[in-house]
């Protein structure tokens, strides 16, 4: 039973990926530059002349080096690997359900919760690092509550932390709850205190290695993308501003699976003493609250909290078991009535989470690639592009890994230190300072996704006439599409070099207007 019970948890995410949309976002391209900056001897940065972290998963980062290295598709791997690891983890959340002595229909009905949440398999199937975040936080989790030896929690806890800094925060979470497991355990307080110290210092020393060696590379404590997304907190407006788009992104969670939220509620109010459900609780509100602090993230399927999901699977299953014993306690008579009543709540929770995915009609394996046009351009330029050239990207995952050897400028500060240290306008896609790019960086070439949203500014900050200066681009207009996207602005002193590999792109000329 345990056997055919593992094999459904594998086979149903397979059939949501089928008929689900699948792409690569482009974010996942800039861990893939930075790898292969690595490779080819430049360290692990973006641009090969300076040394900035412009990415947040350290590991992964190092794990995308592994396919460029022997000449594999890179993102293709990178997509395989992320959604088998997502599935492990919800394997090994319902094992360890299980060794804590959960009932196995609530251990079971909190694993199906997960396996039917099309949000999470499509999440981590996008290039980026959620699946090994999430079985690094399931076995992290389950290592200190199972009481296992505490240097394999400090291993994976450490391990979890160079996946995602953030996750630095559950070591004091951690260092309680296995002193409290401890306790349950055993009166032997010295040797309590020795075992929780044990766990802490290993930990906390490759948190500090790690640390350390950012700041004798990079010279900062925290990755420049951290940064470059930090809030102000002297800044009340911007606090308030993140709080509400922060309430907007949980609830747009909590729509995509309804039932695992409510469940993982119940579970902490109905089990107040069971460690394992208030750990899993607890880690959830902790990401809740700084999706509050931050407002949330661009990114589809909420990523930011569905990398949790196999995670909230404990608190999930308290709250089945506190179900199934009131279910159990209720005269006989009414049992029937009791359970289709919960059927019926499940089945609407499911339907409402499903509601919340486009499903295709047929099976599709494809990965799409929002981030397409930046490789057209990317390639239409590569060619005439010289030492010394700049471009500037909206987007520069794509438009970077296919010009390895240009310095690309991220004017949303991802991979810029100034900008992440000193821009002036901060929201969920970074930090940026038009009047900077404009007349400091002074780009060759500008690339851009919005139209004029962004060259308006620039042109706004640009000291002269911006219009004079550059020639501006609509490309790959969409017949019939009435409003600009994919732009591109050339300085007129490359204009000449460059216009001409332009026309495969269907260019209209544009004047850029104010903002």
């Amino acid at each position: 039973m345990a056997l055919a019970r593992g094999a459904a948890l594998c086979v149903l995410p397979l059939m949501l990926l089928a008929f689900s949309p699948k792409e690569i976002v482009d974010d996942a391209y800039i861990s893939y530059r930075h790898a292969w900056n690595l490779l080819h001897g430049h360290g692990l940065v973006y641009n090969a002349v300076e040394r900035v972290e412009g990415f947040t998963n350290l590991l992964w980062t190092l794990i995308s080096a592994i396919p460029l290295a022997v000449g594999i598709r890179v993102d293709l791997f990178c997509s395989i690997l992320g959604g088998i690891l997502a599935a492990t983890a919800v394997l090994r959340s319902w094992r360890f359900l299980v060794k804590l002595r959960v009932p196995e229909y609530a251990a079971w009905g909190a694993a199906l919760l997960v396996a039917l949440f099309p949000g999470y398999y499509v999440n981590a199937v996008n290039g980026l690092e959620a699946g090994l975040f999430s079985l690094l936080l399931v076995e992290t989790a389950g290592a200190v509550l199972t009481r296992r030896q505490p240097l394999v929690p400090a291993l994976l806890g450490g391990l979890l932390f160079t996946t995602r800094p953030e996750s630095a925060a559950l070591l004091p979470l951690c260092v309680i709850f296995r002193f409290l497991v401890d306790r349950s355990q055993s009166d032997d307080m010295r040797w309590i205190k020795r075992d929780v110290l044990r766990m802490a210092l290993g930990w906390g020393a490759i948190i500090g290695a790690v640390t350390a060696g950012r700041l004798l590379f990079y010279g900062h404590p925290l990755p420049n993308s951290v940064a470059a997304k930090a809030v102000n907190l002297t800044n009340v407006p911007e606090l308030l501003w993140n709080a509400r788009y922060g309430a907007i992104y949980l609830r747009g969670f909590f729509l995509t699976n309804p039932l695992l939220v409510v469940l993982s509620v119940l579970g902490l109010i109905a089990t107040p003493r069971a460690l394992w459900a208030w750990l899993g609780g607890l880690t959830a509100i902790g990401a809740a609250l700084l999706i509050l602090l931050q407002g949330g993230d661009w990114m589809l399927h909420f990523r930011l909290l569905t990398m949790y999901a196999p995670f909230m699977m404990f608190p999930a299953a308290a709250g089945l078991s506190f179900l199934g014993g009131r279910l159990q306690r209720m005269k006989a008579n009414l049992r029937p009535v009791a359970g289709l009543a919960m059927a019926a709540a499940a089945g609407f929770g499911l339907f409402v989470g499903a509601s919340q995915v486009y499903f295709f009609p047929n099976m599709q394996w494809e990965l799409g690639q929002p981030a397409k046009a930046y490789e057209i351009i990317a390639r239409a330029l590569r060619g005439g592009l010289q030492q010394g050239d700049v471009v500037a990207g909206e987007g520069i995952g794509m438009l970077g890994i296919e010009l390895p050897e240009t310095y690309v400028h991220d004017f949303l500060g991802l991979t810029d230190e100034h900008l992440a240290h000193h821009g002036t306008l901060r929201d969920i896609y970074g930090r940026r300072d038009y009047v900077y790019t404009a007349r400091e960086v002074r780009p060759a070439v500008y690339v851009v996704h919005s139209g004029f949203f962004h060259l308006s500014r620039f042109r706004e900050g640009f000291e002269g006439d911006f219009n004079a200066t550059y020639e501006t681009y609509d490309v790959l207009r969409p017949q019939g599409a009435t409003t600009h996207q994919m732009m591109v602005s050339l300085r007129s002193d490359v204009a000449e070099r460059l216009r001409p590999l332009l026309g495969s792109l269907q260019p209209e000329r544009a004047t850029i207007p104010p903002p």
